[in-house]
């Protein structure tokens, strides 16, 4: 039986590549299904596992990765952008595998995944890193919460408001975790 931190130690940068390998396959694959090019299909991915001591960050593209291991947010990617303006790499690419960025971390307390839609609101551009402001208040939130369920209409509102939407008109993705231990620490 593996234990959380065995598993850890299996993931490793070949592993990493290969769960991407199987997401273009799979998506060249559905393609063909649906008789459209592999670029009708084209995606960035943004994965995150994090399991009791250790986690796997990896990103396709542009949106980005936030993580918190002590006090502070830590982007972990600086989002990739192509030559022109809103291009990126996607894992259709056939040379995807040249711009996957993969991180190993410790003990990661709070995680964020964001579309590129949120970019402009939830990055510090003059500094290249996470804009603590946008993120502390959602982690906040989400561990007082006994319902995370219960949040999503408030999210949804406020990924809708006048002030986010005057900032980009990109899809507006964000998803958020946290870790909770018994006392209520994270």
């Amino acid at each position: 039986m593996l234990t959380s931190r065995s598993v850890g130690d299996c993931i490793n940068y070949p592993k990493v590549m290969e769960w991407y390998r199987e997401v273009a396959g799979a998506l060249h694959a559905r393609s063909v299904e649906l008789r459209c090019t592999p670029r009708d299909l084209a995606c960035t991915l943004l994965t995150a596992v994090v399991g009791a001591g250790w986690a796997v960050l990896a990103q396709l593209g542009d949106g980005g990765i936030v993580a918190r291991e002590t006090d502070t947010y830590e982007l972990i990617f600086w989002p990739e952008s192509g030559e022109y303006l809103n291009t990126t790499r996607f894992i259709t690419d056939a040379d995807f595998e040249a711009h996957l960025q993969v991180a190993f971390r410790g003990y990661v307390r709070e995680c964020a995944l964001l579309s590129d839609g949120l970019q402009l609101v939830a990055l510090n551009f003059a500094e290249r890193n996470a804009h603590a402001a946008f993120f502390r208040p959602f982690f906040t939130t989400l561990r007082a919460t006994a319902d995370p369920a219960e949040l999503v209409i408030d999210l949804r509102a406020f990924l809708d408001s006048a002030s986010v939407n005057s900032r980009t008109d990109d899809d507006k993705t964000l998803l958020l975790a946290t870790r909770t231990v018994p006392g209520g620490g994270v």
